[in-house]
């Protein structure tokens, strides 16, 4: 696991992100608000992407597998970067072809699900995960299984952001190396 490799840049993230106390919903002690990274600031915007670009390099990836939804405004360009193919991890039903499906649970909002299109992952690709966050890890367990299931490996998980204490012991067990631009 690597994070904050770039200790400027991850303070630079840092202080953009800001708490949202009870958001989603009134139980959520903390939340961290990352849209001033891509609204604020697009010279961070910037930086960040080519940092995420740079630790996608080193997995050599196939193809870049975003998470809904921040994931896709980190991954497009990364993949764009690379050169390489994109998948979308999207909620069930938003997908127009036949799709695998997993289930997962998040802090916030049990009961959700990812699904790819079965034909976007290709038999042995080896595949990065970029997303915003790694919180508990379930969303990207979630897109772990995906990958697997489809045909590929996990190479790596890119993120902005992460909790090294909560999520990151998870996908760490599963050998799957995490990047962080920062941490909280």
């Amino acid at each position: 696991m690597t994070i904050a490799q770039d200790e400027p840049l991850a303070e630079r993230v840092r202080k953009a992100t800001r708490n949202a106390i009870g958001f989603p919903n009134p139980f959520n002690k903390q939340f961290r608000d990352i849209s001033p990274v891509v609204e604020a600031d697009p010279a961070l915007f910037g930086a960040v992407v080519e940092a995420m670009a740079g630790l996608c390099k080193e997995a050599a990836p196939d193809c870049i597998l975003c998470v809904e939804s921040w994931g896709y405004i980190f991954g497009a360009p990364v993949a764009y970067r690379l050169g390489c193919r994109m998948c979308l991890a999207r909620r069930p039903g938003k997908l127009p072809r036949e799709a695998f499906v997993e289930a997962y649970e998040m802090s916030y909002a049990p009961s959700k699900a990812l699904a790819i299109q079965n034909e976007a992952i290709k038999q042995g690709d080896r595949v990065v995960i970029v997303d915003d966050i790694i919180a508990s890890g379930g969303s990207a367990l979630a897109a772990i299984k995906l990958i697997e299931r489809a045909g590929g490996q996990c190479a790596a998980i890119v993120c902005l952001a992460a909790f090294p204490n909560w999520g990151i012991k998870l996908l760490s067990d599963r050998g799957v190396l995490v990047h962080a631009i920062a941490c909280w």
